[in-house]
């Protein structure tokens, strides 16, 4: 994470509890004001975390048993709040995504994506599953108008799912990247994915056919 630069010398890591929420005073003034626990005890991995607004989601990837979703109050970063928790799935979830009154979560482990409301922040919770083929490990997760794109870290593919019925995702088409592909990125009609040390670039600007146009090597 670069602050200032483009050249950045350090990484940021979080993991394990929220206590990112810093006040940039100036390059050299950078200090946190703020912390929030996860609700989950013991060792806890910090797989993803969505802002929207004044709220956010912290995703607690436990690594074996079901994991967790952290909503908290941010509306005053001195003073963050859980607001409510809720179960996904299990054994690891590492995306997730706002899109309108739900919120979306991949769960590599138990190969689904969980749909929670969030329309209350004190009373959000699962509304409906979407299970995805066995051994495909849903992983990054990207979404745009009607449509969310999911790379699968295990069968290696892409995949565009039709949620224009947002509890019931309907599979478009799915594309073979080859590797371990993890998150992504789309900018107008390409959808950017690393694999190793390439870049899959991807043309989606029909849902329906989906092809790669281009790989980039580092």
């Amino acid at each position: 994470m670069g602050i200032g630069t483009t050249t950045p010398s350090k990484q940021l890591t979080v993991g394990g509890s929220v206590e990112n929420i810093i006040q940039n005073g100036g390059i050299g003034n950078v200090s946190q004001i703020g912390t929030v626990l996860s609700s989950q005890s013991g060792t806890v991995r910090g797989s993803d975390f969505i802002i929207n607004g004044k709220t956010a989601y912290f995703i607690n990837s436990l690594g074996s048993g079901s994991n967790t979703v952290d909503v908290i109050d941010i509306s005053n970063p001195a003073t963050p709040s859980i607001l409510s928790s809720f179960t996904v799935g299990a054994n690891a979830s590492f995306g997730a995504i706002v899109k309108g009154k739900y919120l979306y979560v991949t769960n590599f482990g138990s190969n689904s994506i969980s749909i929670a409301d969030i329309s209350n922040a004190s009373s959000s919770t699962v509304v409906a599953t979407s299970t995805l083929p066995a051994s495909s490990g849903p992983y990054g997760i990207f979404a745009m108008g009607n449509l969310v794109y999911i790379t699968e870290n295990t069968s290696g593919k892409l995949r565009i799912l039709d949620v224009s019925d947002p509890l019931k995702p309907q599979t478009t088409a799915t594309i073979t990247l080859g590797g371990a592909p993890s998150n992504l990125a789309i900018s107008g009609n390409y959808a950017y994915i690393p694999i190793g040390t390439t870049v899959k670039i991807v043309d989606i600007s029909d849902p329906y056919n989906p092809f790669v146009v281009n790989t980039i090597s580092g």
